[in-house]
């Protein structure tokens, strides 16, 4: 009867300890790790809403408030991959040297941020705003941004290479040796712009209005112009690849 008991208690106590073990190892599963700001000595704020970056092409969510619908997320050298941050807010944020290859921005604030040399190759950012954004030499290419407003922003020699920018907008912008080689740029607006040496070869710029703009150095060699709109455009007749007529019906005395 004794030795009945003894075996029963020894039973208890190592379900008892089973059972432990299993808590501990579900409270390590449930803790959330810490996270990062980018650029933590440079940052004004967190990052935005919705943020999350793939890493071994692996979606990790981060920590988000649902108070303020903002994130940080940690960001390895400065790299982040396949970052998906659309509908969120990054305004005034210094993104300079950052890299956001195949990310997704779209609709995405990033009013008054430092692009500085920053990279976005191969990602979507339709009808982001990029209002009053600086920096030099950043880098958009092969990415599709339909719709995506750049007024005021001063983004010089920039490069779009073969990026899809239907309707974009770049009112007012200063994009002084940028490049839109082989860029979509239909019904795009480039009102008042500052377009000295700006590269549009082979990009396709029909229904394209540059009013107001300063094409000083432009070039515009195989590029679709049909429907574009030239209406008291500055330094014509300093660009290249134009018709004589174009430059004859819109050139100021």
């Amino acid at each position: 009867m004794l030795r009945t008991h003894l075996m029963i208690l020894s039973v208890t106590m190592l379900c008892l300890s089973l059972l432990s073990s299993c808590r501990s190892m579900n409270a390590s599963k449930q803790a959330l790790p810490s996270a990062t700001v980018l650029n933590p000595e440079q940052a004004t704020a967190p990052l935005a809403s919705n943020c999350r970056y793939s890493k071994n092409r692996a979606a990790i969510p981060r920590l988000c408030s649902p108070i303020t619908r903002m994130c940080q997320m940690e960001v390895p050298e400065n790299t982040v991959s396949r970052l998906l941050c659309s509908d969120a807010t990054l305004i005034h944020q210094d993104l300079t040297n950052i890299s956001l290859k195949y990310a997704s921005l779209s609709r995405t604030d990033l009013t008054g941020a430092n692009l500085e040399k920053a990279t976005m190759l191969a990602g979507h950012g339709d009808y982001a705003i990029f209002h009053n954004v600086t920096g030099s030499g950043a880098q958009f290419s092969y990415s599709i941004m339909i719709g995506a407003d750049f007024t005021g922003a001063k983004l010089t020699y920039t490069k779009f290479l073969s990026s899809h920018l239907l309707k974009a907008k770049f009112t007012s912008a200063n994009l002084k040796g940028a490049v839109f080689h082989s860029a979509e740029l239909r019904d795009s607006s480039f009102k008042d712009a500052y377009l000295k040496g700006v590269s549009f070869v082979l990009a396709d710029l029909s229904g394209a209005d540059f009013t107001g703009a300063d094409l000083y150095g432009a070039d515009f060699t195989h590029a679709k112009v049909s429907s574009a709109t030239f209406t008291q455009a500055k330094n014509l007749k300093h660009t290249t690849g134009l018709e004589a007529s174009i430059i004859k019906a819109h050139s100021q005395p």
